[in-house]
């Protein structure tokens, strides 16, 4: 919200300019125009005394900034930098400013898979999965971090553990998908929604990592060593229930492509 003064209110500055809210809090008169603050002598008999360090810092530069201010005989006009009608989502990105991000996110949050698969894909291409090089980060004792599910000595991130690790290879060619060498997250499911050249991809990808993560934990937690076709049968379990998540105009075109993929 920008204010234009013109016997403007003083308040205006001082909550929302440069100078902060901590000397608004100070003042005796919280309407006062800044055309009477300005006309005021004494600037000390505005505020209830004493004033802490920093509000009497952002009073200084609220002085500084009426200095420059022009004002006229014009009403206060209060306005928002998209218009005249206050909306949420404009005044987030107004003040949190806006950045570029990876397309994968928007296919993640779009797709229909169950909420607890897309913060666990959310996790993993943000590198926050418990995996043992988190672990490791957070100086948590282990045995080993080396990767459960192979025995080549590599240790356990999340490239390796759902991209390089043998099982994983083995799981990803299960789909007919190959995985390019030094490939990582999230640039890797572009790779994969061009291979698979189909609008349910990004179900592949996020339902394939959440198989190869339980069939990790349950070789820790419980002892079961991966299998291969236990995984072939899990995954397919998951995406039938997917059916009931898929839009219905989509049911027909995704009970298709289903039958062909597995």
């Amino acid at each position: 919200m920008v204010p234009q003064l013109c016997y403007g209110r003083i308040n205006g500055i001082i909550r929302h300019g440069k100078s902060g809210y901590q000397s608004y809090t100070h003042a005796k008169n919280k309407s006062i125009s800044a055309k009477s603050a300005l006309e005021q002598e004494d600037v000390n008999q505005l505020f209830h005394l004493p004033i802490s360090e920093i509000a009497f810092g952002q009073l200084q530069r609220a002085q500084q900034d009426l200095k420059v201010t022009q004002l006229n005989e014009n009403k206060d006009i209060w306005k928002f930098n998209w218009g005249s009608r206050f909306q949420s989502p404009k005044a987030y990105k107004e003040l949190i400013g806006h950045s570029q991000i990876h397309n994968t996110y928007k296919w993640l949050w779009d797709c229909f898979c169950q909420p607890k698969h897309k913060v666990f894909f959310w996790l993993l291409i943000k590198d926050r999965l418990s995996t043992r090089n988190i672990l490791k980060r957070k100086n948590m004792v282990l045995d080993s971090y080396n990767c459960v599910l192979c025995n080549e000595n590599v240790e356990e991130t999340v490239e390796h553990l759902f991209l390089h690790c043998n099982f994983a290879t083995q799981c990803w060619n299960f789909l007919n998908l190959d995985i390019p060498s030094n490939s990582d997250f999230p640039d890797i499911v572009v790779h994969f929604k061009s291979t698979l050249q189909s609008q349910f991809f990004m179900m592949v990808v996020i339902l394939m990592c959440w198989t190869i993560w339980l069939a990790r934990n349950d070789l820790i937690f419980k002892g079961i060593p991966a299998n291969l076709g236990t995984s072939k049968s899990f995954l397919c379990k998951e995406f039938l229930l997917l059916m009931h998540r898929v839009k219905p105009s989509l049911s027909v075109a995704f009970d298709q492509w289903l039958q062909a993929l597995v």
